[in-house]
């Protein structure tokens, strides 16, 4: 997520007993406290993939792949909506494959073929796509946002999912975010639950038209933003 390495995440447990990932030199966590399962199904399925035009194969990048919550949660509301889904994760350092065995991600720690496809989008070769259950094609890429070589008007959303402002800057920078912009497809969806004053700017300086649903817990707000 960041051109950093980090040491090794520390568990903790957030309000509705899902865990997150700490790394001490950040003082950040992977998720929000309220909860980490809570904050990915309410920020990127509710105001992420159910908000955007169905149509025969979404083509969704994520920018911060951590623990594979967001991606799990996509490729289960993929099945139950039977929809074909393309889905390319960036993760310049993924976390080790056997602390995903201790995480308590909620009820997906619950349904074993669900922990099983969460474990193989994380030891699954890196740069390599593979196809995961019925119509759900996943990749990996060992890499930053700054260094992917995506081609232009691509995707028809973006999660972001990088650590706040405050703790990695270098993430949220205007050519970083033009970056992302350049990749989206028109009416494409940029979505993070980052609501920071000077990304907003920025986006709406990329020509983008921003909304800002509820955030969870002390977050005011997320936001949204549709490529024009």
């Amino acid at each position: 997520m960041s051109n950093f390495n980090p040491e090794q995440p520390i568990l903790q447990k957030t309000e509705d007993g899902s865990h997150t990932l700490y790394l001490p030199t950040l003082d950040e966590t992977y998720h929000s406290a309220t909860g980490a399962l809570t904050e990915s199904i309410h920020v990127y399925i509710n105001h992420g993939f159910n908000c955007i035009n169905h149509g025969e194969t979404i083509k969704i990048l994520e920018v911060g792949f951590g623990t594979g919550m967001n991606a799990i949660l996509t490729f289960e509301e993929a099945q139950k909506q039977q929809q074909k889904v393309v889905y390319e994760s960036l993760e310049p350092f993924p976390i080790s494959p056997s602390m995903i065995q201790d995480l308590d991600m909620g009820y997906i720690s619950k349904q074993k073929d669900l922990l099983q496809i969460l474990t193989n989008m994380h030891t699954q070769q890196a740069d390599l796509s593979q196809a995961i259950g019925k119509n759900f094609m996943f990749t990996r890429w060992k890499t930053t946002i700054q260094e992917f070589n995506g081609m232009q008007s691509t995707y028809d959303l973006i999660y972001y999912d990088a650590f706040a402002p405050r703790k990695q800057p270098e993430m949220w920078d205007y050519a970083v975010l033009e970056k992302c912009v350049w990749l989206l497809k028109t009416g494409g969806i940029f979505i993070t639950y980052c609501a920071n004053g000077q990304f907003k700017r920025n986006m709406k300086a990329l020509g983008m038209a921003l909304f800002n649903p509820p955030g969870i817990g002390p977050r005011r707000e997320i936001t949204q933003a549709q490529k024009k």
